[in-house]
């Protein structure tokens, strides 16, 4: 039902006057669903593109986008 809900989510049209809430919130909950699940490659996959991108990187408020990223990671490098 979740992975339904948050799929929808992201095909919904994103622009800026239409969104209530930010589609990097979106991907970064789905990237946990596949973390619970153990498919690690997904959850990096979806994170990955804000590894580079300057309005991310040293900003406090987005850190959680980086540390589930970096958690997927971690846990594709134990298994």
């Amino acid at each position: 039902m979740s992975f339904s809900c948050f799929n929808l989510a992201l095909k919904l049209n994103w622009k800026e006057k239409n969104k209530s809430i930010s589609r990097d919130y979106i991907e970064e909950r789905l990237s946990r669903l596949y973390i619970v699940l153990g498919e690690y490659d997904k959850a990096i996959n979806l994170l990955i593109k804000y590894r580079n991108n300057k309005n991310y990187i040293n900003n406090a408020a987005k850190s959680y986008i980086f540390r589930t990223l970096n958690l997927a990671e971690e846990l594709k490098n134990v298994s």
